[in-house]
């Protein structure tokens, strides 16, 4: 049980000690779920220019197996668009990451001997096991054990359960599957003790894209057989697409998609959006300021006259800091705000955020001007100003 942030109350989701929230207390009274809040998107609220960076049926499946996976709760937000309905995008990629969550648990490979023995009538490549969680979680450290007719192996070991412990593992076969608890808190009960075997956790994942400080794009995945390919223009990367070799440079910004391929299949599409390179900039002190500083100014001369489409704000620091919600922000020696405005859910959701102009406009420096704070910190992280260009 994690302690409460404010004060006497009841710690919840949301009201618990941040740095205390991956472990919390074994002797406590409560049982509180671990919250994995996920986007859709990246981020909270709908806009259109994001409608092909919904996260893919792949990507899904593989944060539901390590959130709820590992006994936590998913919070997948889906934002309507501005009909109020569920984009057709959104829509297609979460009916079939139902579909592939369907068909993952069709082939259940075993029969339940006993609560805590399984025997086994083909390969398996996912097991799962459930506490009651009325019970309590209780179960400290445990091996899962593999029997065959002349031996017995150690297939995986853990330290926890709770109330969901979904173990993907390469495909074996076996007569039958133990689970041994080594340590535990009280009484263990199972609410489930299961094994599967599935082709759909047997996908290429998406490459990483990575732009260094001097403004070169770099592709990487942990399968080196792979062949890696991108494009720069909007296009989803296909087979004739530019492969991937060395880093590239790419100082004016824009969006990088990548997709990793095999000879028979390939991965998601996965997309980077990159602003105009901050490499000849000279920019402000980043260092964490107490809030009654508020309002703070920082200055920013990126070194040449550059025409603004729009600028962005990229949140710094970690959660226990407070962040930037009011703003404005001026040009050149101006004294009336080009624009102002507040970052929506910043607190909880500190992702890169666009701030729209009307028109571009040329100019060289810039002030960002921070009115007041989002968060419970007496201390502000001010966050990094970036620009794409026209």
């Amino acid at each position: 049980t994690p302690r409460p942030r404010f004060g006497d109350a009841e710690a919840a989701p949301g009201n618990a000690i941040t740095t205390e929230s991956g472990c919390g207390h074994p002797g406590g009274k409560c049982w509180m779920p671990a919250e994995c809040d996920v986007p859709l998107r990246p981020g909270w609220f709908y806009h259109p220019a994001e409608d092909n960076a919904v996260k893919s049926p792949e990507q899904l499946l593989d944060i539901y197996m390590k959130s709820v996976g590992r006994g936590g709760a998913l919070n997948l937000g889906i934002a309507p668009d501005r009909r109020g309905i569920i984009h057709e995008n959104d829509r297609l990629i979460l009916l079939e990451w139902k579909k592939k969550m369907d068909r993952i648990f069709t082939m259940k490979i075993s029969e339940k001997e006993s609560d805590f023995k399984l025997s086994l009538s083909g390969k398996i490549n996912l097991i799962s096991i459930k506490e009651d969680i009325i019970y309590g979680q209780n179960v400290r450290k445990f091996d899962l054990i593999l029997h065959n007719a002349d031996y017995e192996k150690i297939l995986y070991s853990g330290q926890s359960i709770g109330a969901a412990r979904f173990i993907k593992i390469n495909p074996i076969a076996a007569s039958y599957l133990e689970l041994r608890v080594i340590e535990s808190e009280g009484y263990v009960k199972l609410k489930d003790f299961s094994a599967w075997y599935t082709d759909e956790l047997e996908y290429i994942s998406a490459p990483e894209i990575h732009r260094s400080n001097d403004a070169f794009v770099s592709l990487s995945h942990n399968d080196s057989t792979l062949t890696l390919r991108y494009t720069i223009d909007g296009s989803i990367p296909d087979r004739h697409s530019e492969i991937y070799s060395v880093p590239f440079p790419f100082k004016m910004g824009g969006i990088i998609k990548a997709k990793a391929f095999s000879e028979t299949s390939s991965s998601s599409t996965v997309q980077s959006e990159f602003d105009y390179s901050q490499e000849r900039w000279l920019l402000p002190d980043n260092a964490s300021v107490q809030i009654p500083q508020i309002p703070l100014i920082q200055n920013y001369d990126m070194g040449e006259i550059l025409v603004v489409e729009s600028f962005t704000f990229t949140p710094t620091g970690g959660h226990d800091l407070s962040i930037p919600a009011r703003f404005n922000i001026y040009i050149e020696d101006e004294q009336q705000a080009l624009i102002g405005g507040e970052f929506s859910n910043i607190a909880a959701n500190r992702i890169r955020q666009r701030i729209a102009l009307v028109h571009p406009v040329k100019c060289r420096k810039f002030r960002f001007e921070i009115l007041s704070a989002a968060g419970h910190s007496e201390w502000l992280a001010p966050g990094r100003i970036g620009v794409k260009t026209v």
